[in-house]
C-alpha cells in the first residue's frame, strides 16, 4: 500500500522521507495476574487456531 503511494490506515504516520511509521507496542501492563494468565493463554491459542494446513 505504501509503495502504491495510498493514504495510510488510522494510526499509522508519514515520515518526513515518505516511510510509514508504525506504533509498535512495548510491554504490558495487567490489572492482575489472573488477567495476564488469561491474556498469555488466549494468545498462545491464536496460533493452534490458525495452524497451516499446507505443513
Amino acid at each position: 500500500m505504501a509503495g502504491e503511494s495510498k493514504s495510510p490506515p488510522e494510526g499509522v504516520k508519514i515520515g518526513d522521507d515518505g516511510v510509514w511509521l508504525v506504533p509498535i507496542l512495548r510491554g504490558w501492563t495487567s490489572r492482575s495476574d489472573a488477567e495476564a494468565e488469561a491474556y498469555l493463554v488466549a494468545a498462545n491459542r491464536l496460533t493452534e487456531r490458525t495452524a497451516c494446513s499446507s505443513w
